[in-house]
């Protein structure tokens, strides 16, 4: 190898491996609980996910500043966000009922279903990535599996 490719080569590792270095896709425990940690170092910027929680992120940091509201975090609303108009949905044509007796779904002020049936959710996390430019982890969630959710929405699902 001649010395001038040496030095690019070189250059070339410790701009990738420097940025890869920069990402970080982790499984910590914080008092008992499995979280997912997703880091920037280069920014400073720490996302905690609990996949035994509705695989809520529940903490972002900026440069060590917590930007999300507490305690709430940001759930995975499914099978629907927001708020449905009644108690059913309609899909393919068909109006669905919802069984408010079965306590999987959740009620807004005006006693109307909002941010679906998944807000305590236990999720298998997959994988763990780091790329040179970002870090993730992919989670599962195998919603055909739960008769009371099943119940409420009859699509056998994997998420």
């Amino acid at each position: 190898m001649n010395k001038q490719f040496g030095v690019v080569l070189g250059l070339f590792l410790v701009a990738v491996v420097g940025r890869a270095a920069n990402y970080k896709a982790q499984k910590v425990a914080i008092d008992g609980a499995d979280v997912v940690r997703l880091t920037d170092t280069a920014r400073g910027v720490v996302v905690s996910i609990l996949p035994g929680s509705g695989n809520r992120a529940y903490e972002l940091t900026v440069r060590g500043k917590q930007v999300l509201a507490r305690p709430g975090g940001i759930p995975l609303l499914a099978p629907w966000a927001n708020r449905l108009d009644q108690n059913a949905f309609w899909a393919n044509g068909k109006k669905y009922l919802l069984n408010p007796d079965l306590q999987t779904v959740h009620y807004d002020n005006n006693h109307l279903p909002i941010h679906g049936l998944l807000d305590k959710a236990v999720w298998s996390v997959t994988s763990y990535k780091v790329y040179d430019q970002w870090s993730e982890a992919t989670s599962q969630l195998e919603f055909w599996r739960h008769r009371e959710w099943m119940a409420q929405f009859p699509f056998a699902d994997t998420l």
